[in-house]
């Protein structure tokens, strides 16, 4: 675990899944102590947490490979978190956390990410380098979630989730300290290949580098 100052105001720590999995208890417990702000980073923590009984593999922010092995991929926008589980379940989580707005941090607001995590319905894009410039728009992913950073979870919006639920397959999560709250269940994603995604979960070596991650904290730890 590497943590630098001198680039920023807020401390940047530096490191691998493996370790976070040893290490995110006692860090979320210190940000929870201490009252931080869930932004974006803290969240990809919380839902690492969340995560971490299923043994999934997990990666953040997720963008391209290009340049390294035989087939390139890239996501637009970049994957926030993608879960690999264990019995070959592929969800992708768009996450929105708490923005500093002047002198307090704001929560996300209504429909924030909606859009983002729609495109998720048709990523990544593949590119064969076999002389081939065709790319295929499908996706990976079985499942995705939309996710909002929280002071209580017991308060939303229930037309955005009507949309969400009625509208598209999107499943909505809201989190903070002491809760992940399912609001809305995510339905199979109809645009999954499932051969695409089996080409990815035979070569999970193309993602290693986005299981080292880089999350800006308010406090130093």
């Amino acid at each position: 675990m590497e943590t630098n100052k001198s680039r920023s105001r807020k401390p940047t720590l530096r490191i691998w899944a493996d370790d976070l999995t040893k290490e995110v208890d006692n860090i979320v417990e210190k940000l929870g102590r201490e009252k931080v702000a869930i932004t974006e980073d803290v969240l990809f923590l919380l839902i690492f947490k969340y995560l971490k009984a299923s043994q999934s593999t997990v990666f953040r922010n997720v963008f391209h490979n290009m340049g390294k092995g035989d087939w390139a991929y890239y996501f637009a926008p970049d994957a926030d978190l993608l879960e690999f589980r264990p019995d070959g379940t592929v969800i992708g989580y768009e996450l929105k956390g708490f923005q500093k707005v002047k002198d307090n941090y704001e929560p996300p607001g209504v429909y924030v990410g909606l859009d983002q995590a729609l495109a998720y319905l048709r990523n990544p894009c593949i590119i064969d380098s076999c002389g081939s410039i065709s790319c295929t728009r499908e996706s990976i992913f079985d499942f995705v979630y939309l996710v909002h950073a929280t002071t209580d979870v017991n308060r939303f919006d229930e037309s955005m989730c009507a949309v969400i639920d009625k509208c598209t397959p999107i499943g909505f999560m809201l989190v903070n300290y002491s809760k992940v709250w399912e609001v809305v269940r995510p339905k199979g994603n109809p645009f999954l290949n499932k051969n695409l995604k089996d080409r990815f979960l035979n070569n999970l070596i193309v993602l290693d580098t986005f299981k080292r991650f880089k999350l800006k904290l308010p406090i130093s730890l």
